[in-house]
């Protein structure tokens, strides 16, 4: 879906879902020593695409979220991204 066909409340939701669930997700868990936390983002941060602009930034922010956990929540270890495809 193209930025231009997106609805009024879409783009806040898209974030809403993706990366402020997985922002909260990440406050909330109780991670055992010696255990992960890993956040799936999708390959669209890494190659973006016309048709899927917000998709694409919202993934890239995801990503960003879990490096810069991996340094706040040492030494805990945080893995994210998802350029599969």
């Amino acid at each position: 879906m193209g930025i231009a066909k997106i609805g009024p409340r879409s783009p806040t939701d898209w974030m809403e879902s993706k990366f402020w669930g997985a922002y909260r997700v990440s406050r909330a868990a109780k991670i055992r020593d010696g255990g992960s936390l890993t956040l799936i983002s999708g390959f669209l941060s890494v190659r973006p695409s016309a048709y899927a602009v917000l998709q694409g930034a919202t993934n890239a922010a995801l990503e960003a979220l879990a490096r810069g956990l991996a340094l706040e929540l040492a030494p805990v270890r945080v893995n994210g991204g998802g350029a599969i495809a």
